[in-house]
Order: structure tokens, then sequence, then C-alpha cells
């Protein structure tokens, strides 16, 4: 027996005006014709990025420069800076190191020595005192001499002493300072070798710059015969909308339900057509009823 029930349906709807739709296909067809006249040439076309620059004759200049610099400073530089350093860290300790150490206390000396032997010195008055006693050549004399001998052995000791000793503190702060600055000394010998690096790396920078110009243009190469395509593929499948997609549900006809409802209207129909004066069988009406409700 035929029945019904609910049903769904779903309907697609391109929302373009007449305009639009117009000036979309305005667009595909000169795509398609920018398309046709582009796709050989690029094909073939150089690579359009940006060459790179390589180094300005000033630079080269400096970097030769500072090569050349480099190379005295590993040379005769280092030799310098080595030997200062082992001069501060050792050979200052010993005064002796200092050649015109005897000739200072030689000079501090002097004047003492002036003072005890000259006329009118300490010698010359000893024996005049003495001779004037009449005790020249005597003991006392002798004593006397003796003693300012010593005094004169132990002034120009001091002085020699001092001058000795003072050398050597000299050399105790020369020997801290260059401590000190020991590790700006090793950083100075390595300076030739940053230089030279920084040089290295400038030119392997170009270098650099170069390999990847040439491979972005091997890429280019071998991505241009695809490019007039993929634009023309970008503005025809990027342009075309999907429109819009609305789904619901639509009741369908019930013949159950309608064959039923004929039959009770056609059962009183004929009732009201009896008591009108026209003789019809209820039931017959009834049976109308449900088979127009059936095949309705």
């Amino acid at each position: 027996m035929p029945g019904g029930g609910g049903g769904s349906s779903t309907q697609t709807v391109q929302n373009f005006s007449p305009e639009e739709a117009a000036a979309r296909a305005a667009v595909q067809s000169e795509a398609a014709r920018i398309y046709g006249a582009t796709s050989g040439a690029i094909t073939g076309a150089p690579y359009p990025g940006s060459v790179p620059v390589g180094a300005s004759p000033a630079t080269t200049a400096a970097q030769r420069y500072a090569v050349d610099q480099a190379g005295w400073m590993a040379g005769t530089g280092t030799q310098q800076l080595q030997r200062a350093q082992q001069f501060g860290m050792f050979d200052v300790l010993n005064p002796e190191s200092n050649p015109a150490l005897q000739a200072s206390i030689q000079s501090a000396i002097r004047p003492v020595t002036q003072a005890y032997l000259d006329p009118g010195g300490v010698l010359a008055q000893i024996r005049s005192d003495s001779g004037a006693a009449g005790q020249y050549g005597g003991s006392r004399m002798g004593l006397a001499e003796g003693v300012a001998a010593g005094r004169y052995a132990d002034t120009i000791g001091d002085i020699a002493t001092n001058r000795t000793n003072e050398a050597y503190n000299k050399g105790l702060d020369v020997f801290s300072r260059t401590l000190a600055l020991t590790p700006s000394t090793y950083g100075a010998m390595m300076t030739p070798a940053n230089v030279v690096s920084g040089v290295g790396a400038q030119q392997e920078g170009y270098a650099q710059n170069q390999a990847d110009y040439e491979a972005q243009a091997r890429q280019w190469g071998l991505n241009a015969p695809w490019a007039a395509l993929q634009n023309y593929a970008n503005i025809v499948y990027g342009g075309s909308a999907p429109g819009t997609t609305t789904t619901g549900t639509t009741a369908q006809p019930n013949r159950v339900v309608s064959a039923l409802g004929g039959a009770m209207t056609g059962y009183a129909a004929a009732g009201a057509l009896t008591t009108s004066g026209f003789a019809v069988n209820p039931l017959i009406g009834a049976g109308i009823g449900l088979m127009m409700g059936l095949f309705s």
C-alpha cells in the first residue's frame, strides 16, 4: 500500500548578477589571452632577481691594506711584543739588566769621594790638623784616617745599595704592570689572525651571495614554464565562487492520512445529501473519499 513521510532536498544557487557574471567572463577571457601570449615568453627568460654586488675598489684596497698590516704584525710586531713581555716578566727583576745602573751609582758616589779625597776634604783636614799638633804620621793621625776611610766606605756602600734596591723596586713595578697587561698583550698577538679572518669572512660572504643568486636563477629556470599557467589558473579557479548551498526539510504528503480524511469527508457529505432529499448511501460516499485521498 502506498505510504509517505518526511523528505529532504538540497539546492545550490549561484549568486551572480548579470553584470558580475559578464565581468568575470571578461577577466577569464583576458587571462586566457595573456597566458597564450606569455607562456612561451617566460620560458628561457632571465632570472628577474637582483644581481649580487661585489666588493668596491675601496673595500678591496682596505682588505689588501689590512692583510699587509696583519702580516707585519704577525712577524715583527709579534716579536717585539714577545721581547717586551720577556723583559717585563723576567729581565726587569735583575737590576743589572739596566746598563746605566752602575753609572748611576758612580754618579751618586762621586760627590762623597770628592769630599773625602779633594784638597780641603776629610783626609786633607786630618793631615793638616795632625801636622799642626806635631803628630803628623803618628798613630793618632793613622787612627783618624782609618775612621774616615771606614765612614767613606760605609757611605758609598749605602749609596750603591740604595740605588740597587731602588732599581729592583722599579723592576717589581714594571713586572706588576706587565703581568696585568698580559691578557691584552696576548690579545694583540692574535690581532693579525682576527684581521685576516675578517677579510676572509667578507670575501666568503661575496662568494656566498653569488652562489645563492646562481641557485635561485637555476630554480627560476626550472619553474619558469609553469609561471604563466599558475597565474592563469589562479585567476580562473580563484574567480569562480562555489555559490550558496541551502539544505532544508520539506514535508511530503502522507497518502494514508489523506485517504482517511477523504473517507470521512465523503461519509459526511453523503449524510448531508440524504438529509437534503438525495438518497446517497454514506458508505458509498466514504469509499469515494477514500479513493480520492489515496490517488490525489
